[in-house]
């Protein structure tokens, strides 16, 4: 039941998405969010009125794959696993280092080419480190449009102390923030 409820409001971010593919003429973003019992999640999906490149770009950067609240210690790019284009192995801290974790964010072009982008997913993972954090992983899917503008949907799930839904629901404001 908790991981319907989960699957019904990503059913509606992906309506409000397709609506958005229509009207995507001004940066947007519309946030839903919810809690399954197991986890914490925030969706999203906006518009940016920049190529898909250059939000991709952004993406890839020590300010795009990091969070508010936390730094971002170190980033490495790593041998990517099969299927996966490129892999950042990202080690975080926060409290002044006292809590520290380790995420990977893995990119893949769905559609397109590595120059020629149409449909490029990211997604992260924490892989190790704190037990404060137990469970986080999301998805960021870009999708060009022949405006020049790109789509994006948005999934973060996480099982965190003092981490609620929206919590989860900000991270997706923040990262969304640092792309436009």
């Amino acid at each position: 039941m908790r991981k319907l409820i989960f699957l019904i409001a990503l059913i509606s971010v992906l309506g409000s998405f397709t609506a958005q593919a229509e009207t995507c003429t001004q940066d947007s973003l519309t946030l839903t969010h919810g809690d399954t019992g197991d986890f914490v999640y925030g969706n999203g999906a906006g518009c940016i009125l920049r190529p898909i490149k250059d939000v991709w770009a952004a993406l890839q950067t020590e300010s795009g794959m990091s969070f508010d609240g936390s730094s971002l210690d170190s980033s490495e790019q790593v041998t990517p696993p099969q299927g996966v284009l490129t892999t950042y192995q990202n080690s975080y801290s926060a409290n002044g280092g006292i809590v520290s974790w380790q995420m990977d964010w893995h990119n893949m072009v769905k559609s397109g080419t590595a120059q020629n982008p149409q449909v490029v997913q990211v997604h992260y993972v924490k892989v190790s480190g704190t037990d404060f954090i137990s469970y986080w992983e999301g998805d960021i899917l870009l999708r060009a449009q022949n405006s020049g503008a790109t789509l994006l949907t948005f999934t973060n799930k996480i099982h965190a102390a003092q981490t609620d839904e929206n919590d989860a629901a900000a991270t997706i404001q923040q990262i969304y923030n640092k792309l436009k």
